[in-house]
């Protein structure tokens, strides 16, 4: 059993205070340093707006955090390593689910639940399905919606619309042996 004293307790929770509070003015950041106990220099004051606090208290939700991961996939700053460090599992994530699945899921429960399954199931990388993809369906061609249901189906894509990740599709229907038929056609790759 050790000792806890109530001196270093106070200052831990006074400390956490002082780092996790909104003050109303510079003096007031003043007085809770001297009152706390700490030297404090020049303090740099920033007034706010309202919408800026209320943001402040709010947790971030994980649905944010993987667009903002999704949107510096190019940049050269250094804010996706650190949503990596803080969400180790995250990169493996976008590249089994994919971010259209990932921006379904929206909570970082049900995308780690999501990564198992596909683990799990030892489903193929989207980068991989892409070019399992490409060798089946041909760019410029109009399929039925069965035969565009069934590719779906053998590559564990829930939906026709599962395909708009790689492919510019636009449902339509075609005159086959003069009798209309509803399909889709594949318009373009999406880059």
């Amino acid at each position: 059993m050790f000792e806890v004293n109530d001196r270093a307790v106070n200052y831990i929770l006074y400390e956490y205070k002082l780092m996790h509070q909104i003050y109303q003015s510079k003096e007031n950041v003043a007085d809770a340093y001297a009152h706390a106990g700490f030297n404090y220099g020049n303090i740099r004051w920033e007034k706010l707006p309202n919408e800026e606090i209320g943001k402040l208290g709010r947790r971030i939700a994980f649905a944010e955090i993987a667009q903002r991961y999704y949107d510096l996939q190019y940049s050269f700053d250094n804010g996706r390593a650190e949503i990596e460090r803080q969400y180790p599992f995250i990169r493996e994530a976008f590249q089994l689910l994919g971010f259209q699945e990932i921006r379904r899921l929206r909570s970082r429960k049900a995308v780690e639940e999501a990564l198992l399954q596909a683990k799990l199931a030892d489903k193929p990388s989207r980068s991989e399905m892409f070019g399992l993809l490409s060798q089946v369906i041909e760019i410029g061609r109009f399929y039925l919606t069965a035969d565009l249901r069934a590719i779906c189906e053998q590559f564990h894509l829930s939906k026709i619309k599962d395909l708009r990740e790689w492919y510019n599709i636009k449902s339509g229907t075609k005159r086959i042996n003069g009798v209309p038929r509803n399909g889709y056609w594949i318009r373009s790759l999406i880059v």
